[in-house]
């Protein structure tokens, strides 16, 4: 077929021209749960609960318990009124780990 045709020309073409190198600085999967509270002020003290180190720490706990690979690196909150958007990153060893990180918000 054409695509396959396509693809196999675009390949010739790297490998002809010397090949490719590529680097990453960073390897990590993220996901971001929407909360809704009944208030503002009820996002700000969960806002406030998630900053602080210990609480991160327990969350850590929690989040890993789900997988073996999963490791939580942070979680970033952010407030629009009585929403509240977490940014969960973590790392999934050698696995792609879309499901394991769902698994583990």
């Amino acid at each position: 077929s054409s695509g396959i045709n396509a693809e196999y020309g675009g390949c010739k073409a790297v490998r002809e021209s010397g090949g490719i190198e590529c680097s990453y600085t960073y390897c990590g999967m993220t996901r971001a749960p929407l909360l809704k509270f009944n208030s503002a002020k009820d996002v700000k003290v969960a806002v406030d609960w998630l900053n602080e180190p210990l609480n991160l720490d327990s969350l850590r706990d929690a989040f890993q318990s789900t997988s073996r690979y999963a490791k939580l690196v942070s979680i970033s909150p952010k407030q629009a009124g009585r929403l509240l958007y977490l940014r969960v990153v973590a790392t999934t060893g050698e696995a792609m780990g879309m499901n394991m990180i769902s698994k583990g918000c």
